[in-house]
């Protein structure tokens, strides 16, 4: 047995939601969420210059194509502020929820998808 607890009536209802917006989302794009593989980043050229005397580091996903820019402090490698994502169309679910996606609704849709839909994954 699981030492996860089990969802009361309110969050299946909840996540149940989330599997359905989970379900409208290309296989790719669901891959990279938090319940399933999350993001291959590599790092690639900045494309911005910084305001202060920070150094720009850019990394993109490999997978589903999102940018990550943060400004790093050159002295510390501290990251100076948040770091900023650029997202491809149809990675962003809009929804009413707090979270929007689940890590249980990824990992569920994730599981529930074939092998032939998942041509990406190593070993198919």
């Amino acid at each position: 047995m699981s030492d996860q607890k089990q969802p009361n009536t309110f969050d299946k209802a909840l996540v149940k939601r989330q599997i359905g917006r989970a379900k409208k989302l290309e296989p790719h794009l669901l891959r990279c969420r938090v319940g399933g593989d999350r993001h291959r980043w590599t790092r690639v050229r900045p494309d911005w210059e910084p305001s202060n005397k920070a150094l720009p580091l850019a990394y993109q996903c490999d997978v589903c194509l999102t940018v990550k820019r943060m400004d790093v402090d050159p002295t510390y490698g501290v990251i100076i502020g948040r770091p900023s994502y650029d997202y491809p169309d149809g990675y962003r679910v809009q929804g009413a929820d707090e979270v929007a996606m689940s890590p249980q609704a990824v990992r569920a849709v994730t599981a529930s998808r074939s092998v032939a839909d998942m041509s990406d994954i190593i070993g198919t």
